[in-house]
């Protein structure tokens, strides 16, 4: 809404009559506050129509940062904050999104299976070893595990990562079926989330959403288009 003019040639703001100061209203027309005339107000100097602009925003204070989210609740109105326990579905859900392989599913197919998959505790040792059969996607829930290649010699491994809560490994078996491409340590007392390779294909074959949801994070890891196909079309045979 124009409030003020301004003249072109010398930025001056007053009114035609008496010079005095002039401010311009809604309709382009207002009473000058020294002489009490009305009409548009043109620049004395150069009697040009006035070039309307906008009144500069008011300079508010800067918006406070948001306040982080509290999952709590507070019990029986005494004022005292407690923790608000989502549901194991939910907890559960929470862990898949971190999967780099789930990054782009639906909250809702997050939820579908978060639903299939089960806690498993493992001691300090346990080992999965390279070559061996895929089973399915873990999930660390606590605890931490040694990710290990073997070198040229028997006695000797390359370290490739250490492992902790919320990383995961298995994606690549868990869609393609092939066998470990690594050795996978407890390096402490671990629980990992276990979600089973055919409780996946069957949830996959069941909801076309999931293999969809899988496109953007396989080709993330180096797939081609044809590779994704023939994956996804793979899934469902052996489901079938």
């Amino acid at each position: 809404m124009p409030s003020r003019t301004v003249c072109q040639d010398s930025s001056t703001v007053v009114c035609p009559k008496c010079r005095g100061p002039g401010k311009i209203g809604i309709s382009g027309d207002d009473t000058c506050p020294e002489c009490e005339s009305s009409g548009v107000m043109n620049c004395p100097n150069c009697y040009t129509e006035p070039v309307f602009e906008p009144e500069p925003a008011a300079q508010s204070e800067p918006e406070a940062a948001p306040a982080p989210e509290v999952q709590a609740t507070s019990v029986r109105g005494d004022g005292q904050v407690r923790p608000r326990f989502v549901s194991s579905i939910e907890y559960k859900a929470n862990f898949l999104a971190n999967v780099l392989l789930f990054k782009h599913l639906s909250r809702e197919v997050l939820q579908k299976l978060a639903s299939r998959i089960h806690l498993v505790a493992l001691p300090t040792g346990h080992v999965i070893k390279e070559n061996e059969p895929t089973d399915g996607l873990y999930i660390i829930k606590s605890g931490m595990a040694q990710v290990t290649k073997p070198a040229a010699s028997d006695d000797l491994a390359v370290d490739l990562a250490t492992l902790a809560q919320g990383e995961s490994f298995g994606e690549i078996g868990l869609i393609d079926g092939l066998p470990r491409s690594a050795t996978v340590t407890a390096i402490e007392p671990m629980t990992r989330y276990y979600l089973p390779r055919p409780v996946f294909l069957a949830a996959v074959s069941e909801d076309p959403e999931i293999s969809l949801g899988l496109l953007p994070a396989m080709a993330s890891m180096g797939r081609n288009a044809d590779e994704i196909a023939q994956t996804i079309l793979a899934m469902f045979v052996k489901e079938k």
